[in-house]
């Protein structure tokens, strides 16, 4: 092989969130769970936290799910690293939330509660926090997945899925004791 050749589709896989964003709309989901598949709870530890505050603190654009704003009450910012908080997008159908939700209370902010996904659009770089509920929704347009895996096992809600994607890992590290994984869909 030529030497141009070597590791050409390891760097385009790098480049790809970059080439994406610049020609249109990059959108990555952040998931985590414990060893078993359980999400709920605190799974992350304070450094895996660090590292998704870093994330918040870059995109334009965070979406979440309406049951999820209601369960946990979230404030979806980026405390830990003293960033700027992300603007929300609240995907329900159900536009009725107690306003005393800590992530309505963050100052200069935006937070959009609708079920049109066309807004997504409207922005470059786009992180969605959630579980497989939200993901088959979003399945053909998230590009990557950033998993977090933390060494855990516990009782809880599982995450149970319906939906078959297929990805590839295109790289993998750790944080702390925990086990992140970069995926790419294929197709």
């Amino acid at each position: 092989r030529r030497s141009s050749d070597l590791m050409k589709k390891e760097a385009y896989d790098l480049l790809y969130p970059f080439i994406k964003w610049t020609n249109g709309t990059f959108i990555f989901y952040k998931m985590a769970q414990t060893l078993n598949g359980c999400i709920d709870g605190s799974i992350s530890s304070n450094t895996a936290k660090a590292y998704v505050h870093t994330l918040r603190d870059k995109i334009d654009l965070m979406l979440i799910g309406g049951n999820t704003v209601r369960t946990d009450k979230p404030t979806l910012d980026a405390r830990y690293i003293a960033g700027q908080a992300p603007n929300i997008m609240i995907y329900t159908k159900n536009k009725v939330f107690d306003n005393n939700i800590p992530l309505f209370k963050i100052p200069n902010r935006d937070v959009i509660i609708s079920d049109d996904l066309f807004k997504l659009l409207d922005y470059k770089f786009i992180m969605v926090e959630g579980t497989y509920n939200l993901m088959d929704k979003l399945k053909e347009k998230v590009d990557y997945i950033i998993l977090l895996v933390s060494p855990k096992i516990r009782k809880g809600v599982n995450a149970l899925n319906e939906i078959d994607m297929d990805f590839e890992i295109v790289h993998e590290n750790y944080i702390g004791e925990e086990k992140i994984i970069y995926l790419k869909r294929k197709g």
